[in-house]
């Protein structure tokens, strides 16, 4: 778990985890005192580093993975 955690900065594990929760990219903006174009990039980014398509497969992975619990 260690290793996959690393692959993600904190941010990222915050915005995940809201995510996970059925928050939506603006929820999750006002959440964090950030814009939406900042959590939609962050969200590119992590689909990037993990080779995915949608979120959907985000959430799965980090939840398999132990990343979220």
């Amino acid at each position: 778990m260690e290793r996959n955690v690393r692959l993600l900065s904190e941010r990222e594990c915050e915005i995940l985890a809201l995510l996970s929760e059925g928050c939506s990219h603006q929820n999750i903006a006002s959440e964090l005192s950030i814009s939406e174009a900042s959590v939609e990039k962050h969200l590119r980014n992590m689909l990037r580093k993990k080779q995915f398509g949608h979120t959907y497969q985000l959430v799965s992975w980090a939840y398999k993975e132990g990343v979220l619990r």
